[in-house]
């Protein structure tokens, strides 16, 4: 039928982005200590099946979504140069090449901060 659980929730799937977009900027924009609680620890009452926000259609589809964002932030450190050791949703180990801890970390906070001023990866 081309019908499935995903088709399903989007229109939930985007009442949550327009919730993660407002929350994020009360958080960033106006230090909103409850936005921040929120964007903690959404994901985790999203996903726990004894949660009142808990479909498992909607987490999917999230799933899949956090899936595509992580390969294109990998790609972008790939892109300036960096060697990904390991790479998954709560860290990413890279080698920078580099043999002393300073200049290690001055190269970290370079690419950081490259990272986030890239439009690939800020808010729409």
């Amino acid at each position: 039928n081309g019908f499935d659980e995903s088709t399903s929730c989007t229109h939930a799937f985007r009442v949550l982005k327009h919730l993660i977009q407002r929350c994020l900027s009360d958080a960033v924009t106006s230090g909103n200590v409850f936005a921040d609680a929120i964007l903690q620890h959404l994901y985790r009452w999203l996903c726990s099946p004894q949660s009142k926000l808990h479909d498992p259609a909607l987490h999917q589809l999230l799933h899949k979504v956090m899936q595509k964002v992580f390969a294109l932030l990998l790609a972008e450190f790939r892109k300036l140069g960096a060697t990904i050791v390991f790479a998954n949703f709560s860290k990413i180990i890279i080698d920078t090449g580099k043999y002393d801890l300073s200049t290690a970390k001055a190269y970290c906070d370079s690419l950081l901060k490259t990272i986030q001023s890239r439009s690939v990866l800020q808010k729409p």
